[in-house]
Formats: C-alpha cells, structure tokens, sequence
C-alpha cells in the first residue's frame, strides 16, 4: 500500500521557528536601511532649501529671505520702521473652496505663499520622510520639518531675552565663514499644529539653555542646512537634546500641561557641549554681550 507523504508536527515547527528566525534577522536590518533613506532624503531636502535660500539672497540684493513664517498668507511681514520682508513660507492656510487649512491641502497652500517657493516647486523639500507628526495624527501635528533661526529674521530685533538680537543679519555679505554656519534645521514642536515663529536658542553663555527643541529623527543625529548651500549631519553626545525630541514623551508632557520647551540651565558637561557647539554654528555673525 502506498502512503500519503506529509510533514510532521516537528518538522512543521521546526519551518516555523526558520521563518521566525529569519523574520528577526531581516526586520532590524528593513529597519535600518529605512532609517538611512530617510536620512539621505533628508540631507537632500536640506540642500536644496539652502542653496534655494542662498538663490533668493543673490536675486534681491543680497537680502535673506525672512525666517519668521508668515501668518495672514501674503507671503510677507511689516516690521514696521525695519521694513516689510518676504517669508519663507506662510503658516498653513484655508483653501479656497473652504475646510481645515491643517489639512495637507491647506499645508501646501502655506508652503507655495513664501518666498522660496520659486525655487523649489516640491511641498516635499519641506518634510522629512522620518517626521512622524502627522502621521500620528494629520491635524493635531505639524508636516513642515525645517524651520530657520531668528538669527536670519527681522523677529529678532523684537527678541530681548534670548541674544539673538545682538547678532541676527538680513545679509548674507554679514555672515562669517557661511560653510560653518548653520540656517535650517529640524524641529520637533507638539505644543501647535505646525512649527510656528522661528526657531530660538538661549546663546548667552553665562546660562547656557535650549528653547525651541531640535528634532532628532535620525538615530542620535540631526541635519542641518549651512549658509554656502551644502546640509551635514551632527551627531548629538548629551540625552537632553534626544529627550526633549522623544515625539511620545513631549506629547506627555504636554498632556499634563508642561512645556517642550526651556530645559533649564545646562549642568551635564555633555548637555553642555551640544549647546556650545550650536552656538558656534548658529551665530552668524559678532558676539553675544554676555
């Protein structure tokens, strides 16, 4: 008599526990090369806004294009007796036809009203592919990625507290060694739908102290756009810097009413070293007092 061949209950187990095995090795490293796409598309993202910044600069006079974005949707701001500049982008805006402007829609609206749009043309330059904001939640959290410092605003002049107001410039003639010096960057704010003013740090050096968080989407590190056009990587030593961009831990914070923002006084050497060395890229230009 012949027999039906088959497989045994061991020898199925023993196939499950391959893939298994298999499925364990293969996901990390899925993982991995994902992370480093993100991270390439990134740096991409952040060269083509610096070089689309540095081409704004060179078609008006050399004036820099404001980093402060705009909220009415005109694409500009009256800064009353220092002028009326042209933003970057405008803060997400209502369609037309009507409906919620933080939809994607209303998003993209905002990004093609600033001055750099021109240039740009890709509502995707603006986010990276590792900001997972919105895709936890399309409306509560911002898309926009990058933002710009108050160094490279006309809102600086207004600021009284951080030291940016000592040394921000409105053009790129006034900017020392333009391949060491930081404009964009990733933020990470939960606090409201989108990024909104630009971004600040504390630069006086007798309290060091972060303000507006630096997003870390990228293992320990985060890209940044400099001012000659070209975007690098910088890897973070401190836990400050990757605690307070842990996207679920901010949204705790701020359910129960604590701010993202303003650590505190720095006290941890290497929280500190993270902080100094911002603040030798970011300044763009003379000294903060004190």
């Amino acid at each position: 008599m012949r027999t039906k061949s088959g497989f045994t209950l061991i020898e199925l187990l023993v196939v499950i526990a391959i893939i298994a095995l298999l499925l364990s090795i293969l996901i990390p490293s899925l993982t991995l090369v994902k992370r480093k796409a993100a991270g390439i598309v990134c740096l991409s993202n952040e060269r083509q806004l610096s070089i689309a910044w540095a081409m704004f600069a060179s078609e008006h006079d050399d004036e820099i294009v404001d980093g402060q974005p705009d909220n009415d949707g005109d694409g500009v701001t009256d800064y009353g007796k220092y002028g009326v500049h042209p933003n970057f982008v405008s803060n997400p805006i209502a369609p037309p036809t009507g409906g919620d402007p933080f939809k994607m829609e209303g998003r993209i609206l905002g990004l093609k009203k600033g001055g750099l749009w021109t240039y740009l043309e890709n509502y995707k330059v603006f986010h990276c592919p590792a900001d997972i904001r919105t895709v936890k939640d399309e409306l509560r959290y911002g898309y926009r990625t990058y933002s710009i410092g108050a160094v490279y605003s006309l809102m600086a002049a207004k600021i009284t507290t951080t030291g940016e107001e000592e040394v921000f410039v409105t053009k790129t003639i006034k900017i020392n060694q333009p391949a060491e010096k930081i404009v964009w960057l990733e933020e990470m704010d939960v606090q409201q739908e989108y990024n909104d003013n630009t971004w600040n740090v504390f630069l006086h050096s007798g309290s060091p102290e972060w303000f507006d968080p630096v997003a870390v989407w990228h293992g320990d590190s985060s890209t940044f756009g400099f001012a000659d056009g070209h975007a690098d990587r910088h890897k973070w030593i401190g836990e400050l810097v990757r605690e307070r961009s842990n996207f679920e831990k901010a949204i705790e914070l701020l359910a129960d009413g604590r701010t993202q923002k303003r650590s505190g006084i720095l006290t941890d050497p290497k929280d500190i070293e993270d902080w100094s060395w911002l603040k030798q890229h970011y300044i763009p230009a003379g000294n903060v007092s004190k």
